[in-house]
């Protein structure tokens, strides 16, 4: 896998060209709280965000998805026969990803990924996917994480709570 690096003052440029090699997903503000999302043209990730309503492993494994179709038309030559819905598994890149957010997905991981069964739909999609997390530090630093590859955070910091982020979020949210 190569390593990238982009430059803080080169940011934009550096994301328009990763954009032609991955699929951009970061956080993103929409109405009063941010969310991990597919990024549009010229879209930049929100990185000024503390926290976001929903996880970010959401991107890989969403709360609900269509995953089969089919038809109850007799008329069609298909009819009664269940059919995996088209998806793009193709590359894609989750920017700004928490450290605990990256475990999270890893730990989910552990539900899809057994020596006894291996859920498809779920492994292509992780397969497909790599992580850039951001540092817990003063400046952003970006570091990617691809399939479970995490690094450790520096001595004396303590977590995503680290440097005064635990707040809860206002209003309804996923259950605990």
């Amino acid at each position: 896998m190569p390593i990238v690096k982009i430059e803080k003052q080169n940011w934009e440029t550096g994301l328009n060209k990763l954009s032609q090699a991955y699929r951009l997903c970061g956080p993103v503000e929409e109405k009063e709280f941010h969310y991990f999302k597919d990024l549009g043209d010229a879209e930049l990730p929100d990185f000024g965000c503390l926290n976001t309503r929903l996880s970010a492993k959401g991107t890989v494994y969403p709360q609900s998805e269509d995953m089969f179709e089919y038809s109850l038309d007799n008329t069609r030559d298909d009819h009664h026969i269940m059919k995996d819905v088209p998806k793009d598994y193709s590359p894609r890149a989750v920017l700004g990803i928490r450290p605990c957010d990256a475990k999270a997905v890893e730990l989910v991981k552990l539900n899809f990924d057994t020596a006894d069964h291996q859920d498809p739909y779920w492994l292509r999609a992780w397969e497909a996917t790599t992580f850039c997390g951001s540092g817990l530090r003063q400046s952003l630093q970006l570091v990617l994480l691809h399939n479970g590859r995490l690094r450790t955070l520096p001595p004396g910091r303590t977590g995503c709570f680290a440097g005064g982020q635990r707040r809860p979020l206002p209003g309804p949210g996923p259950d605990p």
